[in-house]
């Protein structure tokens, strides 16, 4: 009926992805870790704030004149073909991050990595962490390809709360997570700058 709840439920939908990538990066590289876990719990701690503020309005929030419609279960919570393609494109990216790394570098890494982040921002992140514990690249190209994911992960995240929730839900997800993400870049690059 409101626009709050959903905000806040999408808001918290995105916290998991910092939570998750913690998880995939400890253990695939312990060094990776070490060093993007301050951005990750900093922006989650900021993300949090952000989704708890626009919860508590939720209940002052008048209904739209619509009504309130219940929906339909939109299908079985775990489906084989989704997973698949998430297998699919995890797998992608370490090609195309082992392949950028060959041919273009660093940079390479970065770009497959940001390429990845558009279908999933783990796949990309995996990905560089495995280069750097393989000592193909460095920590701190890991942690730029992380950052790249996450950013163009981001981005398709917006243009889905444009598509799906319209342009006032759109603009409301954006505001919400602008703080996380300058959280997130400030505290990266503060990590990168101490080497």
């Amino acid at each position: 009926a409101g626009l709050r709840g959903p905000l806040a439920s999408a808001l918290v939908a995105s916290l998991a992805t910092f939570l998750q990538l913690l998880i995939v990066i400890g253990y695939v590289d312990a060094a990776v870790l070490s060093r993007l876990w301050p951005p990750v719990v900093a922006s989650a701690v900021v993300l949090v704030g952000v989704a708890a503020a626009v919860y508590r309005g939720a209940g002052r929030e008048q209904p739209d004149a619509a009504g309130d419609i219940t929906a339909e279960p939109a299908g079985r919570p775990f489906a084989l073909r989704p997973a698949l393609i998430l297998a699919a494109v995890l797998v992608f990216a370490l090609l195309v991050g082992r392949w950028g790394a060959d041919v273009l570098g660093p940079r390479g890494v970065v770009l497959g990595a940001c390429a990845a982040g558009l279908a999933d921002a783990h796949a990309g992140s995996i990905a560089a962490a495995s280069l750097a514990a393989q000592g193909d690249i460095t920590t701190g190209t890991a942690l730029a390809a992380i950052a790249a994911a996450l950013g163009s992960n981001l981005l398709v995240k917006i243009a889905l709360a444009f598509t799906a929730g319209g342009r006032r839900f759109g603009t409301a997800f954006t505001a919400g997570m602008a703080a996380p993400a300058l959280v997130f870049a400030g505290a990266l690059t503060a990590v990168l700058s101490v080497g």
